[in-house]
């Protein structure tokens, strides 16, 4: 295809005696007695062929050089333009109504009158018929290449660039440019030896430019011709780029030249150096997105000829720790010793990512709702629940089999043999029964007793429940009952129990201000950890047995066999934290992997 035009133009003879010099303008040689006719049409053309990819309204003009133009007819495919409304300057309408997707032919005919002043031609009857036709293309998918086009120049500036327009008998005058920008509408008079515009006050965001030659016909009268308009949208740039226990690092662009002004909270605003930067902002909070746990940076876009206009604004929430991944927000997390990954499962997508620098590894999506995923802790298998269970390999994240449980069932985990238990509940609501499945599929086990609040020991060979205000603990063995006791505890003193993961034989139990460590089966007393600042157990790493603490305003680790503080730092109030293979994971979705802050 040649260079697209925006203007079709020519001359020609009303005996058609032409000259072609080039692809779009026609001379001819003016013989003494012969009349000349010029059109300017303006349309999409490879230089033979008009294109119509849409809807439009091809301006004209015609003109005979002082001679008057009489009764103008357009024609295409069986649509006629004539009568009084068909003027020497005006448009027809091309819709997909009557010109669906073909190829067509538009002629155009008129007549002009001779002016030779005889009584033949003062009445109208002395004069030359004439008739030009174009090929005509209407193709409603056709891509063409941008007519408008936009760039970033060599000063930095934001500039449009549209077709030259070259007419035959009009004269260009100026173009119009309309902006429509940050909610104001401005036009702008462009030079007609100029087809660009350098916008100094587009700083960024979205803008609308619409452009139209204004033209002048034999100096009686003015025309506008619509050229077109391109929608433009380059925003300021804005990343975390890197995240510690201090400071979170951001990266940005500004998308053209301004000047620019930072604002931290309530700070002094500053000025950068040049357009792009990284900047550090203080931390606050881990785990939250809501604007109250986090920093406001707020950067101001001014004209750099006038830093006192502010044009723009874009205010920006940072502070939390970690990496925000806005897709995970509110979904179920696990952590694979064996593949070292983490794996999270939001409705219907099961996505692993890497704990050190929270990079996207592997998808998995399903036309199936899951609401929970678990690692196992000796092999690359990952499960996830729904209707079904389903396994994973952890490291591909390809399906290996699916898992029929009963309806209504519950997951307790994976044990350290890889087998899977879950439990449900009979009609009374009291009646409980763990079912024990090979991750193939195959059900091995099944155990039934009374009692709720249930919780596995990690090596498969301990179950605690609670029958009515009694702690029970069910010793197994092969998944069968081999044993049952009622452990000393006061319905009244404790809070929670619960397995260590990684020390399956110990029993956590929470009172009002202390966590007690206790051995099973014989729950001797091993440990006694202070609750200081109404902290509450959250979460127990399944690869480090560290323990997890919270109380609104701040969280800490703990090391469950010595006791001694690991870490600890400012949280949000609702963050709904969990501590998975040494990496913080919050409800809204900010990941942060602690292992180089913890003691080596």
């Amino acid at each position: 295809m040649k260079r697209l035009l925006c203007a079709f133009c020519c001359i020609w003879l009303l005996c058609s005696c032409e000259y072609k010099i080039h692809e779009n303008f026609i001379e001819v040689e003016k013989p003494q007695d012969s009349l000349y006719v010029s059109i300017d049409l303006n349309a999409l053309t490879d230089g033979q062929t008009i294109l119509l990819n849409k809807e439009t309204a091809l301006n004209y003009s015609l003109s005979a050089f002082g001679k008057e133009i009489k009764d103008v007819r357009f024609k295409m495919g069986n649509k006629v333009w004539s009568g009084d409304d068909i003027k020497p300057n005006g448009a027809i309408y091309i819709n997909s109504v009557d010109f669906p997707s073909g190829t067509y032919t538009l002629d155009c005919e008129m007549f002009v009158r001779a002016g030779s002043g005889s009584i033949a031609d003062q009445i109208g009857a002395e004069g030359a018929v004439g008739k030009k036709s174009w090929p005509v293309v209407v193709d409603y998918g056709l891509e063409v290449p941008g007519m408008f086009t936009s760039r970033t120049n060599e000063e930095g500036f934001f500039e449009l660039t549209w077709p030259q327009l070259a007419p035959t008998h009009l004269k260009l005058k100026s173009y119009a440019v309309y902006r429509n920008y940050q909610g104001n509408y401005d036009r702008i008079i462009v030079a007609a030896d100029k087809n660009y515009f350098v916008d100094k006050e587009m700083l960024g965001g979205t803008a609308n430019y619409y452009v139209e030659a204004l033209l002048d016909y034999e100096g009686k009268e003015e025309l506008v011709w619509p050229l077109g308009n391109l929608d433009v949208s380059n925003d300021f740039e804005f990343r975390i780029v890197e995240s510690d226990i201090k400071t979170v690092t951001v990266y940005w662009k500004a998308p053209y030249k301004s000047y620019l002004s930072f604002r931290i909270d309530e700070d002094i605003p500053f000025t950068p150096d040049g357009l792009e930067g990284t900047l550090e902002i203080p931390v606050t909070r881990f785990g939250s997105s809501a604007w109250w746990d986090l920093s406001k940076l707020v950067v101001s876009f001014s004209p750099v000829d006038n830093p006192s206009q502010v044009m723009l604004r874009r205010e920006f929430e940072v502070g939390s720790p970690g990496i925000e991944l806005p897709d995970e927000r509110g979904g179920a997390w696990a952590y694979s010793p064996v593949t070292g990954l983490l794996y999270a499962t939001n409705n219907m997508t099961l996505n692993s990512y890497s704990p050190q620098d929270v990079r996207l590894q592997k998808t998995y999506r399903q036309d199936t709702n899951w609401d929970n995923v678990i690692a196992s802790p000796v092999s690359n298998k990952v499960v996830v629940f729904g209707e079904q269970a389903l396994v994973l390999d952890g490291n591909t994240l390809s399906p290996v089999n699916s898992i029929r449980y009963e309806r209504y069932s519950r997951i307790l985990g994976i044990t350290n043999d890889d087998k899977l238990l879950c439990y449900s509940y009979a009609p009374d609501g009291i009646t409980c029964t763990v079912s024990v499945y090979d991750l193939d599929g195959t059900k091995i086990g099944e155990i039934s007793f009374k009692g709720t609040n249930l919780q596995m020991s990690q090596d498969g060979k301990y179950l605690l429940y609670q029958d009515s205000f009694d702690v029970c603990l069910l010793s197994l063995k092969d998944y069968q009952e081999t044993g049952r006791k009622i452990l000393p505890l006061s319905y009244a003193d404790y809070s929670s129990y619960r397995f260590n993961p990684a020390f399956p034989d110990q029993i956590l139990v929470q009172f009002g201000d202390r966590l007690n460590i206790y051995h099973s089966p014989d729950f001797t007393l091993l440990k006694e950890i202070k609750r200081e600042d109404e902290m509450t157990l959250e979460d127990i790493d399944p690869s480090t047995g560290n323990l997890l603490f919270y109380n609104s305003k701040r969280l800490k680790i703990v090391d469950s066999q010595s006791g001694q503080e690991l870490l600890a730092m400012d949280a949000a109030t609702f963050p709904w934290v969990h501590l998975l293979g040494n990496t913080l994971v919050s409800f809204d979705g900010f990941v942060f992997n602690i292992e180089k802050y913890l003691p080596q």
